[in-house]
C-alpha cells in the first residue's frame, strides 16, 4: 500500500503586510490618496465661469459687477445658488458683505434664501447690518409669502409700505422724546448753573463783607483827621498816646490840644 502525502500550500500574504514590506507600494498608495480631491472642491469645480464671477463679486462686495451679471441677459450658465468651497451661495456672500442692493437683486432674480451653507445657516444669518436685513424683509413683502419658505429662511416679518411708515413714525417719536429729554436736561443744567452762580455770588459778597468788617476792626484811625492810618502809611506817627497818619496831623492835633488847654485855663480864671 502506497501512502500519498499532500502538502497544503501556505496562505497568501496579507496585502497590508506586502504594502508595509514594499516601500514603493506604500508611496504609490499615498500619492493616489493625495490625488483624490475633497468632495467640496470637486463640487466647486463644477461651477460655471459666470457663477464663479458672481460668487467672487458678492464675496468682495463688488455690487457693480454683481448687478451687471444679474442684469445681463446674454450671460450663460449663471447659477444664482452656486456654492463656494464652504457651501455659501451668492446670497450668503452678498449678505455678509453688506451689499443690500445685490441681496435685493438676487432675491428678485430668484435666488433661494432657504439654501444653507455647510454650517446649516441661511443667508439671512450672514446679514451684517440693518440695511441688508431690511432688504430681505422688503423682498419678503414684495415677492409674497408663497415665493419661498421665509420661516425656514429665518427672515422676519415682511417690511411693506405700512410697516415702513409705522417704523418711520416710531423712529420719529423716539427722536422727539430724545429731543425733549435733552431739552429738559439742558434746562435743568442751566437752572443748576444759575443757582450755583447766585450762591457763589452771595458767598463772595459775604466773604467780602466779613473781610471789610475785619479790616475795619483792625484799622488804626488818625486821632486828628479820623482816616485809616494803614491806608495812608504803614508806619503811624506817635505822640504821647496818640497816633497820626502824618506829621502834619500830629502838629495840627498838638496845636488844637494846646488851644483847648489855653481856653480851659482862661475860663477857669474868669470864674474866679
Amino acid at each position: 500500500t502506497t501512502t500519498t502525502t499532500t502538502t497544503t500550500p501556505p496562505p497568501p500574504a496579507d496585502d497590508k503586510k506586502k504594502t508595509a514590506e514594499d516601500p514603493a507600494a506604500s508611496c504609490a498608495s499615498s500619492e493616489q490618496q493625495q490625488q483624490q480631491p475633497p468632495k467640496v472642491v470637486a463640487a466647486f469645480e463644477l461651477v460655471s465661469d459666470a457663477s464663479r464671477k458672481l460668487l467672487e463679486a458678492c464675496a468682495s462686495g463688488d455690487a457693480a459687477t454683481a448687478l451687471a451679471l444679474l442684469a445681463d441677459d446674454d450671460v450663460e450658465d449663471l447659477d444664482l445658488d452656486a456654492p463656494d468651497l464652504v457651501g455659501r451661495r451668492p446670497l450668503h456672500l452678498a449678505a455678509g458683505a453688506s451689499a443690500a442692493a445685490v441681496v435685493a437683486a438676487l432675491l428678485d432674480a430668484g435666488a433661494d434664501p432657504t439654501r444653507l451653507d455647510d454650517r446649516e445657516r441661511p443667508a439671512y444669518f450672514h446679514a451684517a447690518d440693518k440695511k441688508t436685513r431690511d432688504a430681505f424683509r422688503a423682498a419678503r413683502a414684495a415677492l409674497g409669502e408663497a415665493a419661498f419658505d421665509w420661516t425656514k429662511a429665518a427672515v422676519p416679518e415682511p417690511l411693506d409700505a405700512a410697516t415702513r411708515a409705522a417704523k418711520k413714525q416710531k423712529d420719529a417719536d423716539k427722536k422727539k422724546r430724545q429731543r425733549e429729554r435733552h431739552k429738559v436736561a439742558k434746562h435743568r443744567a442751566a437752572e443748576q448753573a444759575r443757582v450755583a452762580a447766585e450762591e457763589k455770588k452771595a458767598a463772595d459778597a459775604a466773604a467780602a463783607a466779613k473781610k471789610e468788617a475785619q479790616r475795619a476792626k483792625n484799622a488804626k484811625l488818625c486821632d486828628n483827621c479820623g482816616e485809616n492810618i494803614l491806608a495812608i502809611t504803614k508806619t503811624p506817627f506817635h505822640r504821647l498816646n496818640f497816633l497820626y497818619c502824618s506829621s502834619a496831623c500830629a502838629a495840627a492835633h498838638r496845636r488844637a490840644q494846646c488851644a483847648e488847654a489855653a481856653e480851659a485855663r482862661l475860663r477857669a480864671l474868669q470864674q474866679h
